[in-house]
């Protein structure tokens, strides 16, 4: 069972391994920890993150910046940036070796193309609440839409070492080829997403310009795969992560199968530990069983703290 059980979160030092570019628009950064670093993050789970230092860091040269990224990036950077994992190696009991995927967007980003094997980088975490997996559950839909694939693929990696009991299937979208963050889809005469295969994993591919895959939205080639096979919806769970409007049509598929679905949220966050109250989601307020109050009034929970992985019928879309 992926449970959400509390890690020993922190401020820990991190080795950097490599910083390597996937494609036009993606980088994927591998940090090792040590020590108090290793242990704590050896715990966490697919759909937590972390949060790196990153206002220390210096820009590129300006010819090195994409032009339409060059007035961003001058931008101060102030705050901490969060990232969730895509892979997570526990080699042993003193290192732990976590990558992620970032979207180079804007000013943080930027400057986070400039760091290099063996820099020492200031990263807090492991943080938030992950992905839930009861084991009651025998069948795990995997949803991602562009940058949000990075903890859809960790957590299919977990579900293929851990749960051996579980049919896994993906369904990736992505406005092209060139925006799926996948080392193997960057080759000319890609076919599939390897990383996905080759532990498994059946995979569905649709791209906003049809250049990888099918065309279209990827929860459009969800409905119809729901609509082609007979599942147990009452053991079947939906994890997903990507742009709000997709999770919001996800979340409305997934109440009209009668599935499970949990989803994992963005928001801007600064403290990360649910101090400064800036990534509030609307959500549906509990009845109280003690007072009779079951109004159809709002509350809001904390991205960062609370999440940020929520049941997607509590959400307010």
């Amino acid at each position: 069972m992926c449970e959400n059980h509390k890690s020993d979160k922190g401020v820990f030092l991190a080795q950097v391994r490599y910083n390597e570019p996937i494609g036009d628009y993606y980088y994927r950064l591998s940090l090792e920890f040590s020590g108090k670093g290793a242990a704590s993050f050896a715990k966490a789970k697919p759909g937590q993150f972390l949060e790196i230092k990153v206002n220390t860091l210096s820009n590129p040269a300006i010819l090195d910046i994409p032009e339409h990224l060059r007035d961003a990036s001058r931008r101060n950077v102030l705050l901490r940036r969060p990232f969730s994992f895509v892979d997570i190696q526990e080699i042993d009991e003193n290192k732990t070796v976590v990558d992620i995927i970032y979207l180079v967007t804007g000013a943080s980003t930027v400057r986070m193309t400039t760091i290099c094997p063996q820099d020492e980088l200031s990263i807090t975490g492991p943080l938030g609440n992950g992905f839930s997996i009861d084991s009651s559950k025998d069948c795990v839909i995997l949803v991602a839409g562009g940058v949000g694939v990075p903890p859809i693929e960790h957590v299919a990696n977990w579900l293929t070492k851990n749960r051996k009991d579980v049919k896994t299937v993906a369904f990736i979208g992505a406005r092209s080829k060139g925006h799926l963050p996948f080392a193997s889809t960057q080759k000319a005469d890609a076919k599939t997403i390897e990383e996905l295969e080759s532990i498994g994993v059946e995979t569905f591919v649709t791209t906003d310009d049809g250049s990888f895959g099918d065309s279209g939205f990827v929860t459009d080639r969800l409905g119809k795969w729901l609509s082609a096979n007979k599942i147990d919806t009452n053991k079947t769970l939906i994890l997903s992560c990507g742009p709000e409007p997709m999770l919001a049509n996800l979340s409305k598929l997934a109440e009209k199968s009668n599935i499970e679905a949990q989803v994992s949220l963005e928001r801007m966050m600064a403290c990360g530990i649910g101090l400064c109250q800036s990534c509030a989601v609307e959500v549906e307020k509990k009845p109280d069983n003690q007072t009779n109050d079951n109004s159809t009034e709002t509350t809001y929970k904390l991205c960062c703290k609370d999440g940020p992985v929520f049941n997607s019928k509590e959400v307010i879309w």
